[in-house]
């Protein structure tokens, strides 16, 4: 989209124009128009819930980048986006209570906003996660300290100084494993494949909120899996004790799950779902049960998983004029059912 199409679309109030717009002002140095600044543009995006602005708004107040710096409005942006479902807002709280940095010192908070970092899948929330396991001392966390840096594994450390952080870790799981008389062999080979590869540039996953919200607006199609009764396929967040229930924008990664799963879901089909349907009945009700909806979960069962009434709410920021007006014309009809 050129730069007049997009201005355009952002004064219409696309938030992701708006966002769009306010990355090409920040980089470029120029304005909208007399007045506007990156970071109007940016608010008024992060305003509509686009998580991508949320970060990257909180991220500036925080320092100061291109903004005066503001902690306070800092972290209610990232703890909005963290709440939303993002993982690198979360990954970023967890630094600054983890560290006191510019907040008070506080190892639970940050504890729990690296467990939901490691959770969505950052790799290095995962190793960050497991060096603090392995600082504890406790033998019974070196099993799990490893479960997090091989799902870290599956990815790549972004630059240099991140592959040796990753290296240092993975060398003290190794000790830790020796200590108890476990097989390090695949910790070794861990380390040999970091020690003899180049650092990967960072490419974001193709799953998590905004990308689900798009393609399930595109389409208007949300697709689970159902067993024979049509019941949906849940689970349970052991950490949070919550319950969630699983959707996917699109039937190829229903599929995946299906086939990965096995006999686990033995007998489940993929079913697909109306966005207005969703929108209308299946969302309030999640709410009403206490459930939060894993978006796009993968075969390794990672996944980002948000709130029913955050997810509705963003739906519609970003669905066009004929979708809002479509459902209410069915809200009506239904209604009038009734």
């Amino acid at each position: 989209m050129d730069r007049e199409h997009l201005e355009k679309s952002a004064r219409a109030g696309d938030a992701e124009s708006q966002y769009q717009l306010a990355q090409l002002l920040e980089t470029s140095g120029a304005v909208a128009s007399p007045g506007e600044r990156w970071d109007d543009w940016c608010r008024k995006a992060a305003e509509q819930g686009h998580l991508g602005a949320m970060f990257a708004l909180g991220t500036s107040l925080l320092d100061g980048d291109g903004v005066e710096a503001d902690v306070d409005e800092a972290l209610r942006w990232l703890s909005r986006a963290s709440d939303e479902g993002d993982e690198h807002a979360a990954f970023s709280l967890a630094l600054l209570y983890l560290f006191g940095d510019r907040v008070p010192e506080d190892g639970e908070k940050g504890r729990t906003y690296a467990l939901l970092a490691a959770e969505r899948g950052l790799p290095k929330a995962q190793v960050m996660l497991a060096a603090d396991k392995l600082d504890g001392g406790d033998p019974a966390e070196v099993d799990d300290a490893k479960a997090w840096l091989s799902k870290a594994m599956e990815s790549h450390p972004e630059s240099g100084p991140e592959t040796g952080l990753w290296i240092s870790t993975l060398e003290r799981l190794r000790s830790a494993l020796e200590d108890q008389k476990k097989d390090t062999a695949e910790v070794d080979g861990w380390i040999e494949h970091l020690q003899t590869s180049e650092p990967h540039d960072h490419e974001p996953h193709d799953h998590g909120v905004e990308p689900f919200v798009r393609a399930l607006v595109e389409h208007e199609t949300v697709y689970f899996l159902e067993d024979p009764e049509g019941a949906r396929a849940t689970g349970t967040a052991e950490e949070q004790g919550h319950e969630l229930i699983l959707a996917w924008s699109n039937e190829a990664g229903a599929r995946a799950m299906l086939e990965a799963a096995g006999e686990a879901l033995e007998g489940y089909a993929v079913e697909g779902e109306e966005l207005y349907e969703f929108l209308g009945a299946t969302l309030p009700e999640l709410s009403e049960e206490g459930l939060r909806v894993v978006l796009d979960c993968q075969p390794d069962m990672s996944g980002i998983d948000v709130d029913p009434d955050a997810l509705r709410k963003r739906l519609f920021a970003v669905m066009s004029d004929e979708q809002v007006a479509k459902f209410d014309a069915l809200a009506a009809e239904s209604g009038a059912d009734e």
